[in-house]
């Protein structure tokens, strides 16, 4: 995804996991999250929780995942993130036009 986004002339900042995200949270103050929910240290549900919980404006999320969700879970993220797109019925196209919709 970051290849694909560099060449559309966005600047993907990636990080390992969800604690290096958070952190970088506070010094890139991106225009939008792409978040994975299955990353170590810190998953993306507690990634979620941590950065909804914070102060001051916060950039939209979408929640793109391979994970299988449950009907609660799915419910649960759709009330933290602006989307929830299934990697396994989405092209990285397909996600950046979703970007676009949310970013311009």
């Amino acid at each position: 995804m970051q290849v694909a986004l560099n060449g559309l002339g966005y600047r993907a900042v990636c990080r390992p996991d969800g604690e290096a995200g958070l952190a970088a949270l506070e010094s890139e103050r991106p225009a939008a999250v792409l978040l994975d929910l299955v990353m170590p240290v810190l998953d993306g549900f507690q990634f979620l929780h941590r950065m909804r919980a914070g102060d001051g404006p916060q950039p939209p999320v979408i929640v793109w995942t391979s994970k299988d969700l449950t009907v609660d879970e799915r419910h649960h993220l759709q009330s933290l993130a602006e989307r929830v797109v299934s990697k396994t019925e989405s092209t990285p196209g397909g996600l950046v036009e979703q970007l676009k919709a949310l970013v311009g």
